[in-house]
C-alpha cells in the first residue's frame, strides 16, 4: 500500500498527543538514528527508514509487520531486521494502547456457576492422613570389627561358632 504525504498528515492530525509526540520529536528522531547506525544502514536508506517506522507509528501498519516491511522497504537481509523491530519494541510500548500496534483481546464472558443441587449432600471437607504414630527404628551403633577384638585377633573368622548343647 502506497500511503501518501497527504494521508500522514491527516492522519497525525487526528492522532492521540502520544503518537504525534513519537512521531515527530527529537528524542524519537535521535532514537531512530541509533538504531540506524547501530545496524550500520547505508545513509541513502534512512529516508526510507523513517518513513516505514513512522507509518508503523501513525498506525498505517501493525508493529509485528515491521520486520518484513523493513526488508521489503529497504533491501535488508532478515535477521538485520527482526534486529532493528526487535529494538524498536520498547521504544514504540508507549504507544500500544493508542494505535493498532498490538491487538486487544476482548474481556472473557462471565460465567455464572450453577446453584448446589437439592438432593445432593454436601460434601465434608477431607481429614488430613493418618500418619502411623511409631517411632522409627534405633539407628544402630557403630560395632567395632571382631579382629579388633582380642580373643578374635587370629582366630577363623570363616567357622561356624560352637552350637550349643539342646
Amino acid at each position: 500500500m502506497d500511503i501518501t504525504r497527504e494521508q500522514r498528515e491527516e492522519r497525525y492530525q487526528k492522532a492521540p498527543p502520544a503518537v504525534q509526540r513519537l512521531y515527530d520529536s527529537e528524542e524519537s528522531g535521535k532514537h531512530l538514528f541509533a538504531l540506524f547506525q547501530r545496524y550500520q544502514l547505508p545513509e541513502e536508506k534512512y529516508k526510507a527508514y523513517g518513513i516505514t517506522v513512522g507509518n508503523v507509528i501513525l498506525g498505517f501498519y501493525p508493529f509485528w509487520q515491521l520486520s518484513e516491511l523493513l526488508q521489503k522497504d529497504l533491501g535488508i537481509p532478515a535477521e538485520q531486521a527482526t534486529g532493528i523491530a526487535t529494538d524498536l519494541q520498547p521504544f514504540l510500548a508507549p504507544i500500544a494502547g493508542e494505535t493498532v500496534l498490538v491487538r486487544k483481546s476482548a474481556p472473557l464472558p462471565q460465567r455464572e456457576m450453577p446453584p448446589p443441587q437439592p438432593d445432593m449432600p454436601p460434601t465434608a471437607p477431607l481429614a488430613p492422613p493418618a500418619w502411623p504414630q511409631a517411632r522409627p527404628a534405633a539407628i544402630p551403633q557403630y560395632q567395632k570389627p571382631l579382629t579388633s577384638v582380642p580373643q578374635y585377633r587370629n582366630a577363623n573368622l570363616y567357622q561356624k561358632p560352637p552350637q550349643p548343647p539342646k
